[in-house]
């Protein structure tokens, strides 16, 4: 890597914008005063490529911000062989702290973006990561003044530092880590390997067989399955039977006629028997009242006595009412007598035909008593009861004739009595109308001639008005026979709604046996259709009884053969180690079929399980072997052992490589040997003289730790995880301030000779005579506004 131009802007003490040129300086040095940022443009470098100020640290980035601005920018242009690549990175001030998430590297393939992103890209370029970095390219050669004079175990924690040796000490935790992951995967898959031992070849060849026998009884099930299923069907249908049969019976058993039923006859007899005397009462009020009316019609009321005088003008027609109606009278009696007479003719001719009827009956008696018998009546001669009648017999001709001749008399006489009844009715019409025209006349004679006095008028006013009163009361009477009538109607409509109830409750009951065909019900007693339905339902539920009984007989002996064949089955399949017990599932196939399937899966288990061991055994010799191989490792990497043995080979290695760099900068004067871990020096100018590293002067004390710092910086580029490092480039940072002019001209000639080989050198100091004999120089300055930075060529 060579620097070819920095860029700074708000960084530390650089607050506006500041660009380092780096074109043709393969020699140069910062120089200034103590403190006006020389080493901050050394932090922007590093920070540039790896997002780290060294002296802050990957988490404090805030600080480099500087005081007032909100952000600091960097940008770094580079080369790395041939190819020239930008890296740039923002800090931005947050609530929190700062952000450098904004970075990115332009110049490969593509542009790359983002903070770690960038870093991950550099340290690919560089070959180095920032650890090695710092110790490769910007020498801490103060560092290794130090490491020259200090005793050997300041001389090894140095180097531990240096070469990172800590590392050695997180591989041996993370080897320990292994074994310890190793034992505990070992200890696991013992426990998994002790889960598994019931997987052996005898278990897998016992389950297979077992399954096999299944596999065998399951078909012999399946086969006789359908003889099975029919006996199943059938036992099945036959108990349905029988519980309906039973059911039935218990329905026809509960049949009973209602208690009250006798009770409701009887309310409905007397409910009867008062609407009957009720009404009776209705009527002899209602004739009551009407022969009132009728009194009340014949004695005439006070207007009447007013039209007496009317009565004069009607005397005389009357008088000739009266004659006709004595004519009519004369002649209705006339024809009385006649119908009279033929009545008499008639009775004397039926007497006659009745005593001829008795002659004849009594030479045919047997026939006559016959033709009057009945059926449950007693006999007139035997006084027996009739149980059934004569064969029928043909009635003589004289018999008939006689009774003929009868029945024609009867007739006869029946019509003559009704002739002469209706004689009389007319005879005592015409009496009638002759007597009322009489007594019209008479009465109007004796109004006319005899007039009534005043005390008669009131004698006759005051039997009307007690007329009037009793009238009044027949009246009220009659209203009251008449309420009571409604009353026991009224009654009689309750009852006659009980009645429809409880023939109603019949009809339910008896339509609830619809299915079972009850009789037909008369509907003219309910009482009487009571009892015919409970007789019937008492001889349907026996009937119904029995057939259950002969039906549940016949399920049981079905259930009974397939209880046998299915106990062979089971016995079998107990004999196999199938479990009964508590088994919900009772068909005899799903039993199998579910045995088959546990079995199926138990043989599958085993399999699986005996394929999961031998996994297993596998991963556990690998397991164990990985920790062996780890614990092995860890014992190599303690601190006595492959550090102890790595610091050894390292210290020869620098010696050896610094004594290469020495005899170049020395002239071959001067070179280093380990005596107990502790650097010698060798004077080859002084025989060979071997001698402290401290009688040193300041010049040659310089030369051998930059020696030193240059081999310790090679062995860790060739060291670096991230490949062969490209150390192109190498700062010097301080370190001159202590030397003597001559030093300080030894220092110079030898960082002359090592710009002279092809890498770009530059010095941070604050030593002028020093700086002056560097070709290219860049003087930084600190003022109000900031630093600046001037660029100066010899």
């Amino acid at each position: 890597m060579r620097p070819r131009r920095l860029e700074v802007e708000g960084f530390t003490a650089f607050r506006a914008k500041t660009v380092v040129d780096f074109d043709g300086a393969d020699l140069f040095a910062f120089v200034g005063p103590t403190g006006s940022g020389k080493s901050s443009l050394v932090d922007a470098l590093l920070f540039a490529l790896y997002g780290v100020v060294p002296r802050l640290g990957k988490a404090a980035v805030e600080p480099i911000i500087s005081l007032g601005k909100s952000e600091a920018r960097v940008r770094f242009d580079f080369s790395v062989g041939e190819t020239e690549y930008v890296a740039a990175r923002v800090v931005r001030r947050t609530k929190t702290g700062a952000t450098t998430a904004e970075a990115r590297l332009e110049g490969g393939p593509e542009s790359i973006m983002g903070a770690d992103e960038v870093t991950e890209a550099v340290e690919a370029l560089v070959g180095l990561g920032f650890d090695h970095f710092t110790k490769c390219v910007v020498l801490p050669q103060g560092e290794f003044a130090a490491f020259l004079q200090d005793t050997p175990a300041k001389k090894q924690e140095l180097l531990r530092e240096l070469l990172d040796l800590g590392r050695i000490q997180i591989v041996r935790k993370l080897a320990l880590d292994r074994q310890k992951v190793a034992d505990t995967t070992l200890d696991l898959l013992s426990i998994q390997l002790e889960d598994l031992v019931f997987a052996s070849e005898e278990a897998l060849n016992a389950a297979e067989t077992k399954r096999d026998k299944l596999a065998a009884i399951r078909e012999e099930i399946d086969a006789a399955e359908p003889e099975l299923e029919a006996a199943r069907a059938s036992a099945v249908a036959a108990t349905e039977d029988t519980e309906r049969a039973r059911r039935e019976a218990a329905l026809l058993q509960a049949i009973e006629m209602p208690s009250d039923l006798a009770d409701l006859t009887k309310v409905v007899e007397q409910t009867a028997a008062q609407l009957k005397a009720a009404e009776a009462g209705a009527v002899d009020a209602e004739k009551q009242r009407i022969g009132l009316e009728k009194q009340s019609g014949e004695i005439p009321d006070l207007a009447a006595l007013a039209r007496v005088l009317d009565l004069h003008h009607r005397l005389a027609a009357e008088i000739e009412a009266e004659a006709a109606a004595s004519e009519q009278e004369n002649a209705a009696g006339v024809e009385a007598e006649r119908a009279k007479a033929a009545s008499s003719a008639s009775e004397i001719a039926l007497v006659a035909a009745l005593g001829r009827l008795d002659e004849v009956r009594r030479l045919h008696a047997a026939h006559d008593l016959a033709e009057h018998l009945e059926v449950g009546e007693p006999c007139p001669v035997c006084r027996q009861t009739v149980g059934e009648l004569p064969d029928d017999e043909s009635i003589p001709d004289e018999l008939a004739a006689a009774a003929a001749l009868v029945r024609q008399l009867r007739e006869q006489v029946a019509t003559a009595a009704a002739v002469t009844v209706q004689s009389g009715e007319q005879l005592a019409a015409a009496a009638s109308r002759h007597a009322e025209a009489a007594r019209r006349v008479a009465s109007l004679r004796e109004s006319l001639a005899d007039q009534p006095v005043a005390s008669e008028s009131e004698r006759l006013m005051a039997a009307r008005k007690d007329l009037n009163v009793r009238l009044q009361g027949a009246i009220e009477v009659e209203q009251e026979a008449r309420r009571r009538v409604e009353t026991a109607r009224a009654q009689e409509r309750g009852v006659a709604q009980t009645i429809d109830r409880a023939r109603r409750d019949f009809d339910t009951t008896r339509d609830s046996l619809a299915a079972l065909s009850p009789p037909v019900a008369e509907r003219k007693r309910l009482e009487e259709d009571w009892t015919s339905l409970v007789e019937w339902a008492a001889e349907t539920a026996r009937s119904r009884t029995k057939s259950a009984n002969d039906l549940e007989r016949v399920a049981g002996e079905t259930r009974d053969t397939i209880d046998r064949q299915e106990r062979l089955v089971i016995e079998k399949l107990r004999g196999l180690g199938v479990d009964f017990d508590n088994r919900k599932v009772q068909r005899l196939r799903d039993i199998c079929v579910e045995a088959l399937a546990v079995t199926t899966q138990e043989v599958e288990r085993i399999a699986t399980a005996r394929s999961k061991a031998s996994k297993l055994a596998g991963e556990r010799d690998r397991h164990r072997e990985q920790s062996v191989v780890a614990k092995t490792l860890a014992q190599h990497l303690a601190a006595n052992g492959f550090e102890g043995w790595l610091m050894a080979e390292a210290l020869e290695a620098l010696v050896e490589g610094a004594n290469q760099r020495l005899d170049d900068l020395s002239s071959g004067a001067f070179s280093l040997e380990l005596e107990k871990r502790d650097f010698r020096i060798i004077d080859h100018r002084n025989a060979d003289e071997r001698r402290s590293v401290k009688t040193l002067s300041g010049g040659e004390t310089f030369l051998v730790s930059l020696a030193l710092a240059l081999a310790l910086a090679e062995q860790l580029a060739s060291m670096s995880v991230h490949g062969v490092a490209r150390l192109e480039s190498m700062f010097l940072d301080e370190g001159f301030g202590s030397l003597d002019s001559e030093s300080l001209d030894v220092v110079a000639a030898v960082i002359h000779e090592l710009g002279s080989d092809g890498r770009t050198i530059g010095l941070i100091t604050h030593v002028k005579d020093l700086a002056e004999q560097v070709p290219v120089r860049f003087e930084v300055r600190k003022g109000p506004a900031g630093a600046t930075v001037e660029r100066t060529d010899a």
